[in-house]
């Protein structure tokens, strides 16, 4: 591992730089000035090397959420098997109490979803941005003609660990999202078909 002293050509701020990844050594080395054993960046180098931290971004995110003095939804229904019934054949009691949990898983998975959609955001972002620096690092090592765009990106996910791992974990929480969706729609369907037999009754009672 070579740890380096980054300053920040613009405001001259320094810190303490671990690089594991010589591939990422490499193209810093290269491309930036040295002082002595110091590396100087300008603005977008410094925004290459600073990696995402998914995990610390999305703590910022909560953070200002808490800031905000936005409740958090949580969770109190017991977890077991919801069983689809004939709701018209029900009890007024038991109807109060399928609302109660359609409703509340429904709010539940919408909170969830928004957390996955916004770390999402965070990992496309991620890795759109350690793909640009890992084709450019690339295409800096190649002579003559440049390989085709598809071909450079096929070999920076078989290259740079770091960068195929943020895709499986883009991949994974992407299914997740859809699969998250899928439940959340079916509560919403059945939330809807209960008050409806609800409504129904209130007015047959009515008239």
């Amino acid at each position: 591992m070579n740890t380096v002293t980054v300053r920040d050509k613009v405001t001259g701020s320094e810190w303490h730089y671990d690089i594991s990844d010589p591939e990422e050594w490499d193209f810093l080395s290269r491309t930036g000035e040295w002082e002595g054993d110091i590396l100087i960046l300008t603005l977008p180098q410094v925004a290459a090397i600073k990696r995402w931290d998914v995990s610390d971004i999305m703590n910022k995110v909560e953070n200002a959420m808490d800031e905000l003095g936005i409740p958090e939804i949580v969770m109190k229904l017991p977890k077991k098997q919801i069983e689809v019934v004939d709701w018209s054949a029900c009890s007024d009691q038991d109807l109060q109490e399928h609302l109660t949990q359609y409703g509340g898983w429904k709010a539940y998975l919408d909170a969830q979803m928004s957390y996955l959609e916004a770390k999402k955001l965070v990992l496309e972002r991620g890795f759109e941005e350690g793909m640009f620096r890992a084709m450019a690092s690339l295409s800096a090592k190649i002579d003559g003609r440049k390989p085709a765009k598809d071909i450079l990106h096929g070999e920076a996910i078989a290259k740079f660990p770091r960068l195929r791992d943020t895709k499986i974990e883009l991949v994974e929480a992407e299914a997740l999202y859809v699969r998250l969706s899928g439940v959340r729609n079916a509560f919403k369907s059945a939330y809807d078909s209960v008050s409806r037999v609800v409504a129904l009754r209130s007015q047959m009672r009515m008239g």
